[in-house]
């Protein structure tokens, strides 16, 4: 999970980049200045964008299928699949690209 980042003002001073979960995309050291805080968060900005429009459109290709696939498809199994492993039971489990995993 990446941080999120917000400002807080300590003591009335200038503002001080604040992280709110484990780990972070904002790469520069504490305190920066506004000018670089600005700059670092509109990188993230830019990237979190990207990544979107990339969603909008598997989305919408998902969308525009039938509910029921009736064949194999290739492009949809590698935009969603990251890994299979297969058991000496034969079961299987399917790790997808969000990291949930299903046992069959």
């Amino acid at each position: 999970m990446n941080k999120q980042c917000s400002f807080r003002h300590d003591n009335g001073s200038q503002p001080t980049l604040v992280f709110l979960a484990e780990k972070t995309k904002c790469s520069t050291p504490l305190p920066l200045k506004a000018s670089e805080q600005v700059d670092e968060l509109e990188a993230i900005k830019r990237e979190r964008l990207g990544k979107s429009k990339i969603i909008e459109g598997f989305i919408k290709d998902i969308e525009s299928r039938p509910l029921a696939i009736a064949e194999f498809d290739e492009k949809l199994w590698l935009a969603v699949i990251d890994q299979v492993t297969i058991n000496q039971d034969g079961a299987m489990t399917f790790r997808f690209k969000n990291g949930s995993e299903v046992t069959a």
